[in-house]
């Protein structure tokens, strides 16, 4: 994948962290993971694995989403570094 193209991912990656309606969404099925784990029995165990598998697949997602934005700016950052040295080697 280009720079560009991970700096652009980033960019809408940052997005999606402030927008509300994301923000909702992840929220409502973490909680909804974790009221269904509650409300399992201590002897469902195939049960309590496969809602744990799905808490780690969403935080999974989570920290993807993050990397995407770290990487994003650390990109961007490089970017402006080098047309900053450019532009100082053309005067």
């Amino acid at each position: 994948m280009s720079r560009d193209n991970e700096i652009g991912l980033g960019q809408f990656a940052e997005q999606m962290l402030v927008n509300p309606a994301y923000l909702a969404a992840f929220e409502r099925v973490k909680k909804n993971l974790f009221d269904e784990f509650e409300q399992s029995g201590i002897l469902q165990k195939r049960k309590r694995e496969a809602i744990h598998k799905k808490i780690q697949a969403v935080n999974a997602v989570q920290r993807e989403i993050d990397q995407m934005v770290q990487r994003g700016k650390f990109l961007q950052q490089e970017e402006n570094r080098r047309e900053k040295l450019s532009t100082l080697k053309g005067l």
